[in-house]
């Protein structure tokens, strides 16, 4: 997996894991508005990006590996 812009077309997605994968954006995401849970390594996305997330999805639990 390299990016996540497949995933945008699951409006009903609840959980996604992509550590460990070159993704380096979860913009794909921003919009999907049933996510429950993602999970991603440590430093992989830019922290601006993730915070935008977490303001848009404050329920969705974020698991960040080491």
């Amino acid at each position: 997996i390299s990016s996540l812009d497949p995933l945008s077309t699951l409006p009903e997605l609840e959980e996604v894991s992509f550590a460990g994968t070159p993704v380096s954006s979860i913009e794909p995401l921003m919009e999907l508005g049933y996510l429950e849970k993602i999970e991603l390594s440590a430093g992989q996305v830019p922290a601006e990006e993730l915070e935008k997330f977490l303001e848009m999805h404050p329920d969705c639990e974020v698991l960040m590996r080491k």
